[in-house]
């Protein structure tokens, strides 16, 4: 069940209250800069009650690239929403090409996560590994920020380990991380590493 329907952008849709993404300088530029060159691209997101799920890079981005009149489509998650451009012939034309790489690059470049807001997050019981990510891929993620936020949740707990008998080896760097793992495998046991 879908209803399409002209809308407001700031009628019908609010920025997200607790974003995880602070957003980056350049991510933003290139967003901007795609946004000016290839028109819009992919779909935001929002809750029934109209709160941005995913886009509010692009929804603050479209105010100034667009205005404010949108197309808004209400659905149930059950059925795929394709968007056709009309003025773009096939795939392989500059400008789908340039799509292309821009759909998958600039999200990338635009990605800074609030430390605050996933240790919030955490602590409310969210699990990362849900959505296919481990803590320790997660601090990366953060930057250093791990140290200060999820230290105590990278920390290595009896339920953490599955084997019968364990160690925990402390290394001082990731070229020494690598150099156990390989030895350690070298000579027939299994191994994990629990912070990367």
């Amino acid at each position: 069940m879908s209803n399409i329907k002209n809308g407001k952008l700031s009628q019908d849709v609010k920025p997200t209250a607790r974003n995880s993404n602070k957003h980056t300088a350049a991510g933003m530029k290139a967003l901007g800069n795609s946004m000016s060159q290839d028109g819009y691209v992919a779909p935001m997101t929002a809750a029934a009650d109209g709160e941005i799920l995913d886009g509010d890079a692009r929804l603050e981005t479209s105010f100034e690239k667009f205005g404010d009149d949108a197309l808004i489509i209400h659905h149930d998650g059950t059925k795929p929403i394709v968007m056709v451009r009309d003025d773009i012939p096939d795939a392989q034309h500059p400008t789908a090409r340039r799509i292309h790489y821009r759909a998958n690059l600039t999200a990338w470049q635009n990605l800074d996560l609030d430390p605050e807001i996933v240790m919030a997050d955490i602590e409310a019981g969210f699990d990362f590994e849900e959505i296919d990510i481990s803590l320790p891929d997660l601090g990366d993620l953060l930057d250093g920020a791990v140290d200060g936020l999820l230290k105590d949740d990278l920390d290595p707990t009896p339920q953490d380990i599955n084997s019968q008998y364990a160690i925990i080896i402390e290394l001082d760097s990731e070229i020494e991380q690598v150099e156990a793992i390989e030895k350690i495998q070298g000579i027939g046991y299994e191994c994990r590493a629990l912070i990367s």
